[in-house]
């Protein structure tokens, strides 16, 4: 390859698989799942798709943790490892591949402070297109950015029949020597809390602390530079609630589990048959405020008390997880939107 000044060309390896085939130039519309489950085969999913100029879709699924990407010039090139636990002939080699486009299905940020945020910059910086939007993962990388986006449109809804219970809390930078824990509210007697340390989830990063006993947890966090957010525990929970969003399709699931933690443990799952007005409003506003809005995948977390209250815990984005009793079809519902955000993309 030539030289550019200043600029080191990409490896000559790092060619588009089935770019040239007995000499023939062949179009082909490549898809990078960024998946590392073996229990969800994207290969299976999109088989038999076509792009948006008819050609076969070809899919290539790996984790965060095992591509290096180069960028030359607005064209990304993937170097990946064998998969651990590979689900396709195709994970078990190394091998290369050039994205057209990407559906994102996990985290960036893991825990013990793993990251692959440099392969996401990367990403962004050759304009590949995605869903959700690489900008709007990057900024999930702050948990800070969705709550300051849901306070935005509890102010927008405060007054309507739809306000948003957005559940009370406070954040500390955790930059002084010691964090010091607000007063009770008056007239109340719940004097257990949750703290959420840094961008949780999955259920990591958050404990249920008793308020006299949190001195003890703010001198474990001197020893870190995480930001912490506490709101109140709320103890007469009936069940969680799941406003699961993929593209147009709106469902509703209710969880209960033994677990204070509703996404962890085995959980009794339930839909709700009847979507009520107040979850189509707050999902259209999470779509387009939360994370810079244009959210294809989303999800919302509540839990009901039992005076029949609703307590509005967090937004979830690209990598939320979805109700297993409806996989093949959410699946399915979100192959069609990536093959249409494929097409609009490929019109532009």
């Amino acid at each position: 390859e030539k030289e550019m000044d200043g600029f080191v060309p990409l490896p000559s390896h790092y060619k588009r698989e089935n770019e040239v085939k007995d000499g023939k130039s062949k179009s082909m519309h490549n898809l990078l799942v960024i998946d590392s489950s073996p229990y969800n085969d994207w290969y299976k999913v999109f088989k038999g798709s076509k792009g948006p100029d008819g050609e076969e879709i070809v899919v290539d699924q790996t984790a965060w943790d095992l591509f290096e990407v180069f960028t030359n010039d607005g064209e990304a090139a993937l170097n990946i490892k064998p998969s651990p636990n590979p689900i396709h002939r195709n994970q078990s080699r190394e091998r290369t591949f050039k994205p057209d486009f990407i559906l994102v299905r996990n985290f960036v940020v893991g825990i013990h402070q793993q990251n692959q945020i440099a392969s996401l910059c990367a990403l962004i910086a050759a304009d590949v297109p995605s869903t959700n939007s690489l900008q709007s993962i990057f900024l999930s990388t702050q948990r800070a950015n969705s709550i300051g986006s849901l306070i935005k449109i509890r102010k927008k809804l405060q007054n309507s029949p739809n306000a948003l219970p957005l559940i009370p809390m406070q954040f500390y930078t955790n930059t002084q020597q010691h964090i010091n824990l607000p007063s009770a509210p008056k007239n109340s007697t719940n004097t257990t809390i949750v703290a959420k340390v840094g961008t949780t989830h999955s259920g990591y990063g958050k404990m249920k602390i008793d308020r006299k006993e949190f001195n003890d947890f703010a001198t474990l966090m001197a020893m870190y530079n995480d930001y912490v957010t506490i709101e109140p525990f709320v103890s007469n929970v009936v069940c969680d609630i799941r406003i699961q969003k993929i593209g147009p399709h709106i469902r509703v699931f209710t969880r209960k589990t033994d677990n204070w933690k509703g996404n962890v443990g085995e959980a009794e799952v339930a839909d709700v048959k009847e979507i009520p007005e107040r979850y189509k409003v707050w999902v259209k506003e999470c779509e387009e405020n939360v994370l810079g809005g244009g959210l294809d995948i989303l999800s919302i977390d509540l839990v009901l008390d039992k005076d029949g209250k609703e307590h509005l815990l967090e937004v979830n984005d690209t990598a939320t997880g979805f109700n297993p009793e409806h996989k093949q079809e959410d699946d399915n519902l979100l192959r069609d939107v990536v093959l249409q955000r494929m097409s609009e993309h490929y019109r532009q």
